[in-house]
């Protein structure tokens, strides 16, 4: 029969904990890298886009609810959004709203991105300078991933 005492009930709490701590730890061990071991190139591509890629999930977010707010933070200091002059009053938002850009955005945004200078760009054909579709460009400031440009392209805006 169990003694359920408060000192054997203590006890068994104790027990449990280191228990449980030491699997944990076990656990831990046996699926990090050992030391020593080098990193691929391959995982070294993947470690480098990963917060690109949260990045883009929580600019998803907001332009699926075309929250400026929260957009505002992810865009760059010297963020462009037209080839030519824009007003002095006029906002990117205020621009994507007046031409119907959201749905380009949302599908540019949700692309794979790829290399192309210092900037990751979406879609791969914005890579070529000659390209002159809707395309965006993401690129690192102050080790943060934010969006540089948005330009919707000859053919989207009239």
């Amino acid at each position: 029969m169990l003694n359920l005492s408060k000192e054997h009930s203590g006890a068994k709490v104790v027990a449990s904990m280191l228990a449980v701590t030491l699997c944990v730890g076990v656990v831990g061990c046996a699926t990090s890298k050992k030391l020593g071991e080098k990193t691929t190139a391959k995982e070294s591509v993947v470690k480098e886009e990963e917060p690109l890629e949260i990045v883009k999930i929580r600019f998803l977010e907001g332009v699926l609810t075309h929250d400026r707010v929260a957009l505002a933070k992810f865009l760059t200091p010297d963020f462009s959004w037209r080839e030519d002059e824009s007003p002095m009053q006029e906002t990117p938002f205020d621009f994507w709203e007046r031409h119907k850009l959201w749905g380009e955005l949302q599908k540019l945004a949700g692309e794979r991105v790829v290399k192309s200078g210092n900037m990751m760009v979406s879609p791969k054909a914005a890579s070529r300078p000659e390209f002159n579709g809707s395309r965006l460009g993401w690129r690192q400031v102050g080790g943060e991933w934010r969006l540089a440009y948005f330009y919707a392209g000859t053919q989207a805006v009239p």
